[in-house]
């Protein structure tokens, strides 16, 4: 991954590919603190530095597309779309809080990006895997299979029977609720 690495690597005589290493162990470290800075800001704080550390890593992984290997390039070029549609229906969401007075309008068109998201998700991670290992035989998938379910269960079990038991909010956001739990398994 030559490209990743900066002219001042060569000229220094280090290793083009550990400069990118470098670099990367960087910003996933500056990733993960401002993950944890969100996590703990006040709510007023967090949205507003959810959508500028979303849109920072959007624009600096969106601006290293072209300098990836075609196959990697296509699973990175979904999950940045992912992520997008993502962040989209994040800003959307907190667009339409503003106009409605809702804290957090539940269902919403927001969802609608949300929702396209995860398929894009599901094509980026299979386009990994096939890259990773080709086409998956019999064994994998049965692996693959026996996992999804395990996780079905916990998830099941965990999260959507008391929600469903719960029986707060509408049809219409105890039904979205049952499709982002699928669609979480999916992933």
């Amino acid at each position: 991954m030559a490209p990743l690495a900066s002219s001042s690597d060569a000229a220094r005589g280090t290793d083009p590919a550990e400069g990118g290493r470098r670099r990367f162990r960087l910003l996933a470290a500056l990733g993960a603190v401002g993950v944890v800075a969100v996590g703990l800001a006040p709510t007023v704080v967090a949205g507003p530095a959810y959508l500028l550390l979303g849109t920072a890593t959007l624009v600096v992984a969106g601006s290293r597309l072209r300098h990836l290997d075609p196959p990697i390039r296509r699973a990175a070029t979904w999950m940045v779309l992912a992520g997008a549609c993502a962040l989209g229906g994040a800003l959307l969401r907190g667009v339409e809080s503003l106009l409605t007075g809702v804290t957090y309008p539940f269902p919403s068109v927001a969802d609608a990006l949300a929702l396209v998201s995860y398929p894009m998700f599901v094509v980026a991670m299979a386009l990994v895997v096939r890259g990773r290992i080709g086409r998956p035989d019999g064994d994998l998938r049965i692996d693959a299979l026996v996992a999804a379910i395990a996780v079905g269960v916990l998830q099941w079990q965990g999260v959507l029977l008391p929600a469903l038991e719960q029986g707060s909010g509408t049809s219409a956001a105890l039904a979205l609720n049952v499709v982002y739990a699928g669609l979480a398994i999916l992933l």
